[in-house]
């Protein structure tokens, strides 16, 4: 795998356009650009996370001439049960950060309220103290966006966690940011370690980055003359 800059990423796809191939698929929802030799494919290109999320009709060529040089502004939302870490973005350098933690998770069986809701026990002291701080974490996590007030001049939210926690995230009373369906979501492609501002700092590292892997040693696709570019 060979690993790309952002503003090198840029001018792979640059290179890739100007050839004008006919043998390149571009899964928009997942960032990732497929080439083909025949049936089967030669390489894959994952774009940086903070690149623009892409129109639903537009193509390759004119998805690629409006990328800027450098990361459009972005969030990072990491979300595990009872612990948060939210990151605003410029130009690829974390301006803002918060870490959020709540007592979510039962002593001894490290279970999470919100895996617990709908079993025993919620009348009990503990499962109802727990109930509260998990309504209050997602409450938290939503007035903490919405104070640093950058929301709506963010390009993408880059986040991690299980869907029960984004359905969670969503359904908060407190939601005034955004939808469900809001296409500047995108999910981290790897394991996230408990979030907290180390964790956001390399999570940060990694996404900016773009991914080129030769997919079959057998075929060789043509690429573009990388000499430009920084490996």
């Amino acid at each position: 795998m060979k690993r790309l800059s952002y503003a090198d990423s840029v001018l792979f796809l640059e290179k890739i356009v100007a050839q004008d191939r006919n043998d390149l698929f571009w899964d928009k929802k997942k960032n990732i650009l497929w080439g083909r030799q025949g049936e089967e494919k030669s390489f894959a290109f994952r774009f940086p996370l903070p690149f623009p999320a892409p129109l639903p009709e537009e193509s390759l060529a004119t998805y690629v001439e409006r990328l800027p040089l450098l990361p459009l502004p972005y969030h990072l939302i990491l979300v595990q049960a009872g612990y948060a870490a939210l990151a605003y973005a410029e130009e690829g350098q974390i301006l803002k950060h918060k870490a959020i933690t709540a007592y979510m998770v039962r002593k001894k069986q490290g279970r999470a309220q919100l895996n617990y809701l709908k079993t025993k026990g919620k009348s009990r002291l503990g499962s109802r103290i727990r109930l509260q701080n998990t309504i209050l974490f997602f409450e938290n996590i939503h007035k903490k966006l919405k104070e640093w007030g950058k929301v709506q001049n963010s390009c993408r939210f880059i986040y991690s966690g299980t869907p029960t926690i984004w359905h969670l995230l969503y359904e908060s009373k407190a939601n005034q940011n955004f939808e469900r369906k809001d296409s500047r979501f995108i999910k981290v492609p790897l394991s996230v370690r408990k979030p907290n501002f180390m964790e956001v700092r390399r999570i940060n590292a990694h996404i900016k980055k773009g991914r080129l892997l030769l997919l079959n040693p057998n075929l060789s696709p043509a690429l573009p003359d990388l000499e430009e570019i920084e490996w």
